[in-house]
């Protein structure tokens, strides 16, 4: 589900600026937390994965991202949506990257 939210992230983008009515500079900067948090939270998924295992670190990265889109239809504000999204969803990177 989050692969589709950062695949697709041009529509909801549109999305974004017609609900919230700010600025496209602001609202970018949802896409590029979520793909900067999701790279960069490699070293933490492979140690977490080493300590806990693949399994724990991948339902873990999963219910936390979903918990983190599911959060993220209540915000008030695109700022907001810098944490729900960008931020949180990134756990995504728990599932990917435990596995590889």
């Amino acid at each position: 589900m989050t692969d589709g939210v950062t695949y697709t992230f041009g529509i909801f983008y549109v999305e974004f600026l017609n609900f919230y009515q700010d600025g496209k500079g602001a609202t970018s900067w949802i896409a590029s937390i979520l793909v900067g948090v999701t790279l960069g939270s490699g070293p933490i998924a492979s140690s977490l994965t080493n300590k806990y295992g693949c399994r724990l670190v991948c339902m873990g990265g999963a219910v936390l991202a979903f918990a983190s889109l599911a959060v993220s239809v209540l915000a008030p504000n695109v700022a907001t949506l810098y944490l729900t999204i960008g931020v949180g969803a990134a756990n995504r990177s728990f599932k990917h990257l435990a596995n590889k």
